[in-house]
């Protein structure tokens, strides 16, 4: 029998242009006192990317994206974006 590792969706937030995670900082309280105590982890791990302001366009921004946190075997993106960051969620899918 072999054991597969168990993999976790990720939550990703995607400002949108000349924002930074700040922007996300009610949302992510908010969340923390919403979701089941089973969802916790998952926004608990939660990240902000950055990658718009590493990269000039919007298929540029979602390859480094891809890069980055792609690795299927890590699990699904759940990804979050407002604005441009929306955007780029779309690019990405």
């Amino acid at each position: 029998m072999t054991l597969r590792a168990r993999t976790m969706t990720r939550l990703v937030f995607l400002p949108g242009l000349a924002n930074d995670g700040e922007v996300f900082d009610e949302v992510r309280e908010h969340l923390r006192r919403r979701v089941p105590a089973a969802l916790r982890p998952l926004v608990d791990a939660a990240r902000v990317s950055d990658v718009a302001t590493r990269r000039a366009t919007l298929p540029e921004m979602a390859r480094a994206l891809l890069d980055e946190d792609g690795d299927a075997a890590a699990g699904p993106l759940l990804l979050v974006g407002h604005s441009m960051g929306g955007m780029l969620a779309q690019h990405v899918v």
